[in-house]
């Protein structure tokens, strides 16, 4: 079951890539132009998924903790 959370990303990241894909379309008029919007748009949420991780913990600035540092952990 999805959660409120995770509907609002689904909605964004579709939202992202079917302007990417219009875009691209708008851009060339044709649809190898809309096929490489996709690519793009695959790319960007492939890229967005990967990382992200790595964001949140870059955004508030996380460091490594050692064992003695927080034995609760």
């Amino acid at each position: 079951m999805l959660k409120g959370g995770q509907i609002k990303t689904a909605a964004l990241l579709g939202l992202m890539s079917g302007i990417l894909v219009l875009g691209g379309y708008w851009a060339t008029g044709t649809e190898q132009g809309a096929l490489i919007g996709l690519l793009f748009a695959a790319v960007t949420s492939f890229g967005s998924w990967f990382y992200s991780d790595k964001a949140a913990l870059a955004a508030y600035k996380a460091q490594p903790v050692t064992r003695e540092q927080a034995p609760e952990l």
